[in-house]
């Protein structure tokens, strides 16, 4: 037996039950010799975790030494004792040559090899056959009975006893290893630098204690990176508000990358690299933005506090961290075109200096919360093209300072002009495609001087008129009205407008006439009037309004006339859609005159005769739509320009001849609608259109339409307006790098 400054595993000596037990018990311990064998083979600790794990380890061991020196010595005789010592030597020198402790599976076996050799003992039906203890070499007896056993031989229940002890001994310093070698296995802290890191910012609030400690958790790995990986290796301030140190700035930028699978963007932007988090972007020219480079990334004031992080379209993923609003100097914060998901993390409240906040084109869902009106500097809030649904907070309308307001194509809904009515310092806004309701009258967006581009298309606004005071507005050059419920006549305008370029109110119920006063919209551009109910004859004082490139006028009742000749001097027209008007007569020669027309749209009228050779030929056509017709002749082979066609609708009409020759001069021809009785194979024209069939083609037609006409935002380039950043440059709110 050992003492308490002795501890390892002993192997007992088996006795024969049929030997005569020695006459003077002999009491041995282990040589001291043996303990500095053991400790010199015990790893030393590394760090502050592993050495509280030894300690705990030491502490098991020792109660483990004193629990064994409290069971009696084993008597032994001088023999048994020899091959005791014999065997206890060759299986310690095994285990003391690789580990300070044995491993589990060597535990198991040796108590298995004693649980054997009790059982075999106490049972005196053992068979003979069965495998004696490895440990030694014993005999077995068959034995009369139990008692008769352990008559005259009261030692033998002492080294039961003993026995038993020690399997538990055993057991518990298993257990303690073994938890303590997992724990250390799976510990999070790294290094002691990365013990300080994470103490310090979870002390302060920056992420929790768990997420920091937690693998695979974005606060995990940006706080491992901080701590080990950083080559800058910034030092631990006393407290956030440390004017000295970068180090909670960096691990905030770190953990927006984790957070939003920085691993996966298109361009890292020098993320994660040596250089300092300010420079932490790239020059680079955005497309739909006037020619200039700008900061993509991260950029910082003077002081090197972040200012700005703007990364449009960028495979950007995940959401929001609350960190974030540890760059208490942010300004702006501009992730367009990703896929941002969840919410506005309620954490963002407190950078109540922002000025520019556009996650537009992303996978934001909830409501606008009202905390937002804590954004008293905010010029720049865009929301668009998301899934947020409810009402407008009324906390936005003491943004003051607010010039754009973006928050179409989501799911909200209220009365859209409670909110924008009291923003007086609006320029821009933009709340198409949602359940708004309201009412456009006098007061719709009234007293709002500043105004320059409104887009409430595609709601469920009422109306019985158009509000003056839109139409002779001093500053508004964009008006889309489109898609709502709005009735009435058109205005007569009672002076000149120089300003309004769009003008929309496509699918409504606006009835009476077109006023020959629209030719004082002198510098528009864009008019849709499509999907109306307007009557009488096209006036042709819109012969002045030679700045249009863009007009739909079909769908509406107008009388039945022939092709109005206006139009001949409009020769800035890119897009002519005169579709249902009741139009007569054959297509005239002057449309040649037209050269930068790209969508002609002539269909469902009664007009007649071949198609004349300058309208096929015309250098930019793209999209042509002669459809339900009664036009005759044939298509010409080596059409000018045909490279350039993706829609010939011809269906419904009685063209002549074949037009497989229309997809070999195509390349990239998407749609070729004819009737079955013109030739053309199979390759070409996969399907036609039988006389019989009223609807033929026109699923196929009228959603592809839907893709380019009607949508202004994309042609008209919405965003070279109010979220240029050449805009914004002027203001000092997104950082201009060059310009040619």
């Amino acid at each position: 037996m050992f003492g308490s400054d002795r501890f390892t595993f002993e192997t007992p000596n088996v006795i024969d039950p049929g030997d005569l037990p020695p006459s003077q018990p002999k009491h041995q311990r282990t040589p001291r010799t043996l303990r500095s064998s053991r400790e010199a083979h015990t790893p030393s600790t590394q760090s502050g975790s592993d050495s509280g794990s030894e300690d705990e380890y030491q502490e098991a061991r020792h109660s483990a030494a004193r629990l064994l020196q409290d069971i009696g010595d084993l008597d032994l005789s001088a023999a048994e004792k020899e091959t005791t010592d014999a065997t206890y030597f060759d299986n310690f020198e095994d285990h003391s040559n690789n580990h300070s402790l044995p491993s589990v599976e060597e535990a198991r076996t040796f108590a298995t090899a004693l649980l054997q050799d009790s059982d075999r003992r106490q049972s005196p039906m053992r068979d003979k056959s069965l495998p004696s203890s490895p440990f030694g070499k014993t005999k077995t007896l068959k034995l009369p009975s139990q008692d008769a056993y352990f008559e005259g031989q009261p030692y033998l229940r002492r080294r039961f006893l003993k026995i038993g002890c020690l399997i538990i001994a055993i057991v518990v310093i298993v257990i303690v290893s073994i938890s303590v070698a997992s724990r250390n296995a799976g510990s999070p802290i790294k290094s002691k630098r990365h013990e300080e890191v994470i103490n310090f910012l979870a002390d302060r609030g920056v992420s929790s204690y768990k997420s920091l400690t937690t693998p695979g958790e974005p606060q995990y790995m940006a706080a491992n990176w901080i701590a080990d990986v950083d080559p800058l290796g910034y030092e631990i301030p006393f407290s956030l508000q440390d004017p000295s140190s970068r180090l909670v700035q960096r691990y905030v930028l770190s953990t927006f990358f984790f957070s939003m699978m920085g691993m996966a963007w298109t361009h890292t932007y020098n993320f994660m690299t040596t250089e300092d988090e300010c420079g932490w972007f790239r020059a680079r020219a955005i497309a739909g933005f006037l020619e200039n480079e700008y900061a993509i990334g991260v950029t910082c004031d003077e002081q090197l506090q972040v200012t700005n992080i703007f990364i449009p379209d960028n495979g950007v993923t995940g959401s929001l961290p609350n960190e974030l609003q540890f760059l208490p100097h942010l300004t702006m914060l501009a992730l367009p075109n990703n896929y941002v998901t969840g919410g506005l993390p309620e954490a963002l409240k407190s950078l109540t200096g922002l000025l520019y906040l556009d996650l537009s084109h992303n996978d934001l869902q909830g409501t606008i919360p009202s905390w937002i009106g804590d954004f008293q500097n905010l010029e720049v809030l865009g929301l668009s093209n998301n899934r947020l649904s409810g009402i407008l907070p009324a906390s936005l309308s003491t943004l003051s300072r607010i010039k754009t307001l973006a928050i179409d194509d989501n799911n909200l809904s209220g009365d859209v002009a409670t909110v924008p009515n009291h923003l007086k310092s609006l320029e821009y806004f933009y709340a198409d495609r949602n359940l708004f309701v309201g009412d456009v009258d006098d007061f719709f967006l009234s007293g709002l001087d500043r105004l320059r581009e409104v887009d409430v298309s595609d709601n469920q606004l009422r109306g019985t008129y158009l509000p003056q005071h839109l139409m002779e507005h001093p500053n508004l050059r964009v008006l889309d009205l489109a898609d709502n419920d709005l009735s009435g006549n058109l205005p007569i305008l009672m002076q000149q407008n120089n300003v309004l370029e769009f003008l929309s109110l496509r699918h409504n119920s606006f009835s009476g006439a077109i006023p020959d006063s629209f030719a004082n919209f002198s510098n528009l551009n864009h008019l849709d009037l499509h999907g109306n109910g307007l009557t009488g004859n096209l006036p042709n004082s819109m012969d002045s309004m030679t700045k249009l490139t863009y007009l739909f006028l079909g769908a509406n009742n107008f009388y039945p006339q022939q092709m109005p000749f206006f139009l001949s001097n409009l020769v800035g027209l890119r897009e002519l859609s005169l579709t249902e008007m009741q139009l007569q007569g054959a297509i005239p020669t002057w449309f040649m005159l037209l050269t930068n027309l790209q969508f002609l749209d002539l269909s469902n009228n009664q007009l007649a005769y071949d198609v004349p050779i300058e309208v096929w030929n015309l250098p930019e056509l793209s999209y042509i739509l002669l459809n339900d017709n009664m036009l005759t002749g044939i298509v010409p082979e080596g059409i000018q320009g045909s490279e350039k066609l993706k829609l010939v609708a011809l269906h419904r009409n009685a063209f002549t001849g074949g037009v497989s020759h229309i997809c070999q001069e195509a390349p990239d021809l998407e749609l070729l609608s004819v009737d079955c009785e013109v030739t053309c194979s199979q390759e070409c024209c996969p399907t036609c259109c039988d006389p019989n069939d009223s609807d033929c083609f026109k699923a196929e037609t009228s959603n592809y339409l839907l893709t380019i006409e009607g949508t202004w935002e994309y042609n008209f380039k919405r965003v070279a307006y109010s979220f240029d950043p050449a805009i914004l440059a002027e203001s000092g709110i997104v950082t201009l790098v060059s310009a040619p």
